[in-house]
């Protein structure tokens, strides 16, 4: 770990893994005008990430504070990532040994050290900050449960929620995130009843990387035909990325230029589409996974390509499969995509690659319990929001499968999202598509809620809103 630490002017050829990187702890990171090729040679595909920030193993070595500026980044499979780990929150189990009496009590006390009350009562009437005393200890487990959720009483969403890991079980989980939940701890006035193994919490986690600057940066092909890249970016069907943010705070990605992202380019010129380790390229030229309070603005990104059947994206913004605890709902807010430039355009390599694609999406941005090409860990009481995301004044031109798609799947919303003033042209399906995906009875309020849709200009063979 450290700080007050400056890369400038490197030139690296032939990087294997990582071109420059940091793994936290470390703060006040300065990366500034270096240069970075991942070219390993004839048959061979790239496998290093040009300049990676990552979060350390344990709660608290992330990055924070850290500028990654005017560098140049060609032939990697990632250009530059900036991946921490989920926020994870802290939790504690206790069991009903036996049946508490009327008036029985456990508390809960939060990191300030104010104490929350839950008191045992026969009934019938239940009043607030109250449990019924069940037919025996599982009833009894299950109704704490649902006393703790209901937000009529003073836990839900402010103290603690709960679950069940078992019979006769109950799980108490931090709301805030992080290693904050570890300062809470659970007292009972009957041991007998109530069997607390230990009274503290444990298992937060402060794991995203926040307040890193990704700016004037030059990415050009990079390629892969397969997985290479830190493990927070879990998708199996992933290729190659030219500027990925994955589980970040207060992070910006603006003013770069990124061009080219799934063409390689050999020693002799010749552009090529990886197939080496296996067929899929799928790309993307900037990419977000479960981050929030973003800024992905001012961005030029040209000719992401990939084979014919896979899906390339200019913009990609993920929220879901982070490793969600029950009952809550983890959101992506106030984050911003506007004033870039996604195009596809017959120039440079694009149009000289055998097998390259117009892109399926200009920006995408979905909800995904389950992210595409692997299972999930999250619990299926979990939620995802988007809730104030602005899509605003982007241009995208020759977008093959829609020029802007929001996706709402299983258990996951859209609050509050503006897709205004974009101008997307020579579209040949969807120009802006707000879709609500699967939904099962476990959905939840899945959709869209005061969403804005207004002042776009679309133009194309199958243009519309």
């Amino acid at each position: 770990g450290g700080s007050n630490i400056r890369v400038v002017n490197c030139r690296l050829s032939g990087a294997a893994i990582v071109g420059i990187g940091f793994q936290g702890p470390f703060s006040n990171v300065t990366i500034t005008d270096n240069y970075v090729d991942g070219y390993l040679g004839a048959g061979t595909e790239p496998s290093a990430i040009g300049i990676a920030l990552a979060s350390g193993v344990a709660s608290g070595d992330t990055v924070s504070d850290a500028f990654v500026t005017g560098n140049t980044v060609y032939r990697c499979a990632y250009g530059i990532t900036v991946s921490g780990f989920y926020d994870a929150r802290a939790n504690n189990d206790f069991t009903v040994a036996a049946l508490p009496s009327a008036g029985d009590s456990g508390t809960v006390t939060d990191a300030a050290g104010t104490n929350h009350v839950l008191t045992a009562t026969a009934g019938p009437a239940v009043a607030t900050d109250e449990f019924l005393i069940g037919a025996d200890v599982n009833a009894t487990a299950t109704n704490i449960i649902s006393a703790i959720n209901d937000p009529a009483n003073s836990f839900y969403e402010s103290v603690v929620h709960a679950a069940s890991p078992g019979a006769g079980a109950v799980r108490l989980y931090a709301v805030p995130q992080g290693a904050v939940g570890n300062a809470f701890s659970i007292a009972t006035s009957n041991g007998v009843s109530i069997n607390i193994p230990s009274a503290s919490f444990a298992g937060g986690i402060d794991g995203s990387v926040q307040g890193v600057l990704v700016s004037g940066n030059t990415v050009t092909n990079c390629a892969a035909s397969t997985l290479v890249a830190p493990p927070t970016f879990t998708t199996a069907d992933a290729g190659a990325v030219g500027i990925g943010l994955a589980f970040t705070r207060d992070c910006r990605v603006v003013d770069n230029d990124v061009r080219e992202i799934g063409i390689l380019i050999d020693n002799t010129g010749a552009p090529v589409i990886p197939s080496v380790t296996g067929p899929v390229e799928n790309s993307a030229g900037i990419t977000v996974w479960n981050s929030t309070r973003f800024a992905v603005d001012r961005n030029t990104v040209l000719n992401t390509t990939g084979t014919s059947g896979d899906e390339q994206r200019g913009i990609y913004i993920v929220k879901g499969n982070e490793g969600a605890e029950p009952t809550f709902t983890n959101e992506m807010t106030d984050a911003s995509v506007c004033d870039n430039k996604v195009n596809w355009s017959l120039e440079g390599n694009f149009a000289a690659t055998p097998g390259a694609t117009y892109g399926s999406y200009g920006i995408q941005v979905l909800t995904s319990v389950i992210v595409p090409g692997v299972g999930g860990n999250d619990s299926a009481l979990s939620f995802y929001a988007v809730n104030g995301l602005k899509v605003c004044r982007n241009e995208g031109v020759r977008c093959g499968g829609g020029g802007i798609q929001t996706t709402t799947a299983t258990r996951g919303q859209f609050i509050g999202l503006m897709v205004d003033q974009n101008v997307i042209e020579d579209v040949t399906s969807n120009g802006i598509h707000l879709e609500i995906g699967a939904l099962t009875a476990t959905s939840g309020a899945s959709g869209f809620a005061q969403a804005s849709v207004s002042g776009n200009n679309i133009g194309g063979a199958d243009a519309g809103n």
